[in-house]
């Protein structure tokens, strides 16, 4: 029986090996030349991934002595200079390195945490004031690079958060973020407009100016009073003008 000669390699390399046989007459056959060519595979180097400002999508730098693309079917996925952009928020992909022989070489990228940082809640305060015929505006302070949303009690959003008439209203402030739209919970401000009391003074015949000291009646009770009585609604008519 004649042997059946193999030939193995760890590693890339360009060699001509020779066989011969010999049968069991110990003749040896002429030498037969077989040269093997084991091409190395392509390397493939991912940096760390970075989110866009947005968090909508991410991108991966890369180094590599093939050509790149990537495995996955991703519409908006751009494979340019070095890097992989417009890869969607969450996905994993895979890089194909391939070399002029058409081996290849894979590298899985994880997508990074793209996920929404937390935004601070705004700063605001309640306003309360008695009814003068204006109107109240609700207004509160964010971060740098946020805005302030204002919602009302249904989660409906507002654009003029304010109060006119005696009442109380209450609104609801958010911080968003203008570049990633990341938001902030939202917090309660309240507006309020007290009415006015409404106040009545008992009428006072007329008496002579050598008259008692008398007590002026008003409702309700209680208040300030003001002018030629004391604090507690004392007049004496001496002191009078009228």
């Amino acid at each position: 029986e004649i042997n059946k000669p193999s030939i193995s390699t760890a590693s890339a390399s360009d060699t001509t090996y020779y066989v011969t046989q010999t049968d069991g007459n110990s003749c040896e056959s002429e030498p037969a030349a077989v040269r093997v060519i084991v091409n190395a595979l392509p390397t493939i180097t991912p940096q760390t991934p970075v989110c866009s400002e947005d968090l909508l999508t991410y991108s991966v730098a890369f180094s590599s002595n093939g050509t790149v693309t990537v495995k996955e079917n991703i519409q908006g996925i751009v494979v340019a200079n070095g890097s992989v952009s417009g890869i969607p928020a969450g996905q994993n992909i895979t890089l194909v390195a391939t070399s002029t022989d058409q081996c290849t070489a894979e590298a899985i990228i994880t997508a990074p945490d793209c996920s929404c940082p937390v935004v601070e809640v705004p700063q605001a305060s309640d306003q309360a004031e008695c009814d003068s015929g204006q109107t109240l505006t609700a207004s509160a302070t964010a971060g740098n690079g946020e805005v302030i949303d204002w919602f009302d009690a249904q989660n409906n959003p507002v654009q003029d958060p304010s109060l006119s008439n005696v009442g109380m209203v209450t609104y609801f402030a958010q911080a968003r973020n203008t570049t990633t739209n990341c938001t902030s919970a939202k917090i309660p401000v309240k507006l309020e407009i007290y009415a006015l009391p409404e106040v009545s003074i008992t009428d006072v015949d007329p008496v002579c100016i050598d008259a008692s000291s008398f007590q002026l009646q008003a409702s309700p009770a209680g208040g300030t009073w003001s002018g030629d009585v004391d604090a507690n609604g004392n007049f004496n008519p001496a002191n009078g003008s009228g």
